[in-house]
Formats: C-alpha cells, sequence, structure tokens
C-alpha cells in the first residue's frame, strides 16, 4: 500500500498535514504558494481570470468533450472500470440510489484571452515563458497515483484507478482525456478533489509510457530551452510525492450535487496547464532545486477541475 505521507498543496497553500485535514473553510480566503514565501503573484490572479472566462465563454469542457467523443469513435479511448470502493469510514458510497462517477485527466495551453490554443496534436510540446525563453519538451509526464472526491462534509472517497497509475505524456495531444478511474456514488454533494501526484512505478500500472526515463518519477521534464541564440538543455525528474486539492466552486463555480437520479454518468476531468511550469526561471542561471520545488508549486496552481456535460 502506498504511503499517504506526503505534502499536501491546497489551492490556496500548503500545509504539511493530510489533504483531508485541509478543510474548505481554511482553504478559502488564503494564500497562493508564493504568496506565502513573500512574492508577488501576478500569475495567480491572471490564471483565476482565465477560469472564469474559459468557463463561461471559451468552452474548455466543451473541447475536452469533442476529444473525448472522437476517442470513442476511434477507439483509441479505453473502458472504465466500476469498482466497489472502501469510502474510509464515511458514508460516501451508498447501495442504492447511485451515481457512476469517472474521471479523467487531460493538459493544454491557454493564449492570453485565457482560449485554449488550438493544435496541440502529438509532439514535442513548444511554448515561450514570461522570461522570454522558448521551450521545448522532450520527455514530459506528470503521474496520478491516486484521486479522492471530497464532499461537502469533508468525507472522502477513493477512485478505483482503471489501469492503475496513470503516467500522462504531455506530449500527447491537448485537451485528449485520458482515463483514470470511477466509482458509484451515493446521495451526497461533492466539494472539492485530491490529486495524488507520485513516482511511476510500471509493475504498478498497464500503461507503456513513450520514454522509460519516466520510470520513478512523479513530473518529468526534459527538453532544451532556448533564447537570444543560446541554448540551454534540462532534465528536471521529481521523485517526490505531493498532494493538490481543488474546490469545484472556484473551478466550475458551484459545488456538484449527487441524487442517484442522474441518467448520465457524472464525467469530472483533471486539466493542467503545462505552459506555466517554467515561469519566472531564467534558464541561463538557475538552482536546480529550486526550480524542481516551484515545479511542484506551480503544478498545485495549474491543476484544474472540468465538468464534462452529456
Amino acid at each position: 500500500m502506498r504511503s499517504r505521507e506526503s505534502e499536501v498543496i491546497c489551492p490556496r497553500m500548503i500545509l504539511s498535514n493530510r489533504a483531508s485535514q485541509c478543510s474548505l473553510e481554511r482553504a478559502r480566503g488564503e494564500i497562493s504558494p508564493k504568496e506565502a514565501r513573500g512574492e508577488s503573484n501576478p500569475k495567480r490572479v491572471r490564471v483565476e481570470g482565465h477560469r472564469a472566462r474559459a468557463r463561461s465563454q471559451l468552452g474548455i469542457a466543451e473541447a475536452i468533450g469533442r476529444r473525448r467523443s472522437l476517442a470513442t469513435a476511434t477507439g483509441r479511448f479505453f473502458g472504465t472500470i466500476v469498482i466497489a470502493v472502501s469510502s474510509l469510514g464515511c458514508d460516501l458510497l451508498v447501495p442504492d440510489p447511485v451515481q457512476l462517477v469517472q474521471v479523467f485527466t487531460t493538459h493544454y495551453a491557454l493564449d492570453e484571452e485565457g482560449a485554449a490554443i488550438p493544435g496541440g496534436e502529438a509532439g514535442f510540446r513548444e511554448f515561450t515563458t514570461n522570461r522570454g525563453w522558448t521551450v521545448s519538451l522532450q520527455d514530459a509526464y506528470v503521474t496520478t497515483a491516486d484521486v479522492t472526491l471530497v464532499n461537502c462534509a469533508n468525507q472522502v472517497a477513493l477512485i478505483g484507478l482503471s489501469r492503475g497509475l496513470v503516467a500522462e505524456d504531455l506530449n500527447s495531444p491537448d485537451l485528449e482525456p485520458i482515463t483514470v478511474g470511477s466509482l458509484e456514488m451515493g446521495p451526497t454533494s461533492l466539494c472539492a478533489v485530491t490529486v495524488h501526484y507520485a513516482p511511476f512505478v510500471a509493475d504498478e500500472s498497464s500503461m507503456t509510457p513513450r520514454s522509460a526515463e519516466v520510470e520513478g518519477a512523479s513530473v518529468l521534464l526534459t527538453g532544451l530551452a532556448e533564447k537570444n541564440g543560446m541554448g540551454i538543455p534540462f532534465n528536471f525528474k521529481i521523485s517526490r510525492e505531493f498532494e493538490v486539492e481543488v474546490e469545484f466552486i472556484d473551478e466550475i463555480g458551484q459545488i456538484i450535487n449527487i441524487t442517484g437520479d442522474e441518467p448520465f454518468p457524472l464525467e469530472i476531468t483533471l486539466g493542467k496547464t503545462y505552459h506555466e511550469f517554467f515561469e519566472g526561471v531564467d534558464f541561463s542561471s538557475y538552482d536546480e532545486a529550486t526550480v524542481k520545488n516551484q515545479i511542484v508549486d506551480i503544478l498545485g496552481e495549474v491543476t484544474h477541475v472540468h465538468r464534462i456535460e452529456p
């Protein structure tokens, strides 16, 4: 059984205890990891604005839904497995009525208006940071180890993983959902989701990543950063475990109520904006440990939730 004694990253602060103890009340109104360190954080403010526009006008969730439909039609999408899961001592799971909850993960980049950048088909990702560095990602993975749904009474239910550890290749097509897992839940109100990132272990997954370098990595980012005719190769392999808790009210503007009478499965997609990982990094002079810590912090800030409507 994988150890759960890992660092917890809430949407707006860093704690040292378990995610289930990171209450929604304590998370609301707190500051971001950068602000906690005494740094200015204009990016966080910008991302918050992007979220609202994406929800109301730019349809990232709809784009993910279209990708999912395409993948299903072409036989590229893996089916989910419904697993009976212990609710860790709470009452989230009841036999009847029940609702199937399916969880996926995906990735994308946003433009300055907060819209998902078109394209993003399979291939090396390239983007420009806010410091003017053009970054080309060669091997880029984020490993999802567990996903926990948190109801508004702060009770938790663990999603059953369909294929074990999920090594998400950020060089795979943008907005294409990747199956994480599913479970059946009784009536409840969901307020948050906790994502547990941990090192990839091939024996604990049915996936076969394109690069063997992802073994042992919760986050792997390798490639080349270029600026003013200078090219700097980089290789950041993060092997620590950490958790990100995201509130639905922040991401989609509402909690999610489950009655058990819904005719369709509830589909939740965990998105991440990979183009923000290196914000503020000067590749001509950096401390590797500092950049690794920043990547963990930023992953906590750029993990988003999308509810896909049927």
